[in-house]
């Protein structure tokens, strides 16, 4: 995982106008967001992917605001997780248009993350890392090259010499692991999570 100021580097040339270095974020952070849509909120692989093109502009908007936002008291990882997910929430009930009482106006919701949630996140992140360091190597060597390094089933099948058929099998088994542990050790945590919390919060 990159440095604070590393990322701060990042967003700084993000702000600057660096192509590549929005790239390089959008890059980083795709897999989360899919794993958001698909995972957390459950949305069809169609709504999923309208929202995904969605959080990704509004991202961009007001210079990167919602970037800028960033204070890095807590990893750039448990930031965005935070606001992904409030953006995925909002773009559900601009879609859906959520029933409200009549005459009633529902307050805005800003999508910018509390310090309590930003550090809740974090606190999530240390103890997933705690668990997955638990695990075999081969299973963190898979974890690594699905989550961090982003590699498709196939891709990581040719490289660990497994077939693809095995390669789900073995990520499913790492990732019902850590989310044991997570609910044995960090109840307090976890404890609320369904079955299946992902490797990488």
């Amino acid at each position: 995982m990159p440095s604070i100021d590393e990322d701060r580097q990042l967003i700084d040339s993000i702000r600057a106008g660096d192509p590549r270095a929005w790239e390089k974020c959008v890059q980083r952070f795709s897999d989360m967001v899919w794993r958001v849509l698909r995972g957390s909120l459950r949305l069809s692989t169609d709504d999923a992917a309208d929202a995904f093109q969605e959080i990704f502009l509004k991202l961009q908007e007001k210079d990167f605001h919602r970037l800028r936002q960033w204070r890095g008291r807590a990893p750039l990882d448990a930031y965005m997780v935070v606001v992904v997910r409030r953006l995925a929430r909002d773009h559900l009930r601009a879609q859906h248009q959520e029933k409200v009482v009549e005459g009633a106006n529902p307050d805005p919701i800003d999508p910018a993350p509390t310090p309590e949630e930003v550090a809740l996140l974090a606190e999530r992140q240390r103890a997933v890392q705690t668990c997955r360091e638990r695990l075999a190597a081969r299973d963190r060597e898979l974890l690594d090259l699905r989550y961090t390094l982003g590699l498709s089933y196939q891709a990581i099948a040719a490289r660990m010499r497994m077939t693809v058929s095995n390669v789900g099998v073995a990520l499913s088994r790492a990732e019902a692991r850590i989310a044991r542990c997570l609910r044995e050790r960090y109840p307090n945590l976890f404890g609320d999570w369904e079955e299946g919390v992902p490797a990488a919060v």
